[in-house]
């Protein structure tokens, strides 16, 4: 009789969660799952959570979209101890189809310089333009450096569900970092 009610409580906060989520206006269905992990972990954890998450989907006809962070970025000529504005590289599954380019093109994947396209925002704030570098040094572990060369500007559909609760979405600037169809970004003003 215990399991039994385990199982029916189960049951009624799922179907709870199924209603309130296909009540709500389609731009702010949206579910976020996180966790921390080694990029080299990244595939296998994906491939055993994103058919869970597509099946638990499925039944309001959401989409799965992965977003990888990493540590946070500065300005190579600053001296660490006066770094103020940090740079978080991303990466966005098919932010070609979720963002208007208004200048440049998108990234080309394996190149040197780091190809990078930031939102309209993010050239406001960071005040990049199309042809900009910038030099950036981990955080984390100051041998790793990595040169960016922006070479578009894009702007985010301000009602994609992707970005809502997310205030600094808008801010993010994004990278190409392989060659499947992943992009990679950075924000300031962190």
């Amino acid at each position: 009789l215990l399991a039994t009610g385990v199982v029916y409580g189960d049951a009624v906060a799922a179907g709870g969660l199924h209603r309130a989520i296909l009540a709500a206006p389609p731009a702010t269905r949206a579910m976020v799952v996180s966790l921390s992990a080694e990029p080299d972990r990244l595939e296998g954890l994906d491939g055993g959570i994103r058919p869970e998450l597509e099946r638990a989907m499925g039944a309001t006809g959401g989409d799965v979209v992965r977003v990888t962070k990493s540590g946070s970025y500065a300005d190579a000529a600053t001296p660490a101890d006066q770094v103020h504005d940090l740079t978080e590289f991303q990466s966005f599954d098919g932010i070609e189809t979720r963002a208007t380019l208004l200048d440049g093109a998108w990234p080309q994947a394996g190149g040197t310089p780091l190809q990078a396209t930031v939102s309209d925002v993010a050239a406001r704030q960071m005040d990049l333009n199309v042809g900009d570098r910038l030099s950036l040094v981990s955080r984390l572990d100051a041998s790793l450096r990595v040169d960016v060369a922006i070479v578009g500007i894009w702007r985010m559909d301000p009602n994609d569900a992707l970005h809502l609760g997310d205030q600094l979405r808008g801010a993010h600037s994004w990278v190409r970092r392989s060659s499947a169809k992943t992009s990679c970004g950075a924000a300031s003003a962190y």
